[in-house]
């Protein structure tokens, strides 16, 4: 699938065929009771489900954070920013890697409990970027909170990410406000997209959606 955007400020159509998909799967999955990126979910692991289900034709999956050895052979993997903790040392070190490896662009984040995120959710937050050459990030937001997974940005958050990091945020949720970040409108069921931080709330969803 390749996403086509009339950029207003120059006339013509901008193309994103190959944003990559980072899925941070760096977190505990303490109030899961089991690694939530391994878990199995419509048969193939949850980390895999999320990525394969966003990723547009040709776009990149890569995962961010530690996964058992062997668990996901094929896939690139790249290491939580050191020294962080939490989603910023996955996004942080996902914009790192979306510029050395492709140069300046977009990207999208995905948590890897999401449960059958569906990839047309990205479309309006790509839509964001269209005419804009400040905006660093666009999420849903929802029930006066944002909702960050799944969500799109741009490389040109790097250095203003990595300065709040330095001064001491660790919240997903102040660096979505200090950031230059678009809102859109959940209009899905719920506060935001499907997640789910316990095995019975995967149970639940997973029969939602049958």
């Amino acid at each position: 699938m390749v996403i086509q955007l009339l950029d207003e400020c120059v006339g013509k159509l901008i193309h994103y065929p190959q944003i990559p998909v980072y899925v941070l799967v760096g977190g505990a999955s303490q109030r899961f009771g089991a690694d939530k990126a391994t878990t199995l979910v419509d048969g193939e692991p949850w980390a895999l489900h999320v990525g394969r289900r966003l990723a547009t034709e040709g776009g990149e999956i890569v995962l961010a954070g530690r996964t058992p050895d062997g668990a996901f052979d094929g896939l690139r993997r790249i290491d939580d920013l050191e020294g962080l903790s939490g989603p910023l040392a996955g996004i942080l070190a996902a914009l790192r890697d979306r510029l050395d490896k492709y140069g300046v662009g977009l990207l999208a984040f995905a948590s890897c409990d999401l449960v059958r995120p569906e990839r047309v959710w990205l479309e309006p937050l790509v839509a964001e970027f269209a005419g804009s050459g400040a905006l660093d990030i666009a999420a849903y937001r929802a029930a006066d909170r944002w909702q960050p997974f799944p969500s799109v940005a741009h490389t040109r958050w790097l250095p203003a990410l990595s300065e709040q990091a330095a001064a001491g945020t660790r919240s997903l949720q102040a660096a979505l406000d200090g950031a230059k970040a678009a809102a859109v409108k959940w209009d899905g069921a719920a506060d935001g997209p499907p997640q789910a931080n316990s095995v019975a709330e995967l149970q639940s969803h997973l029969g939602k959606h049958c």
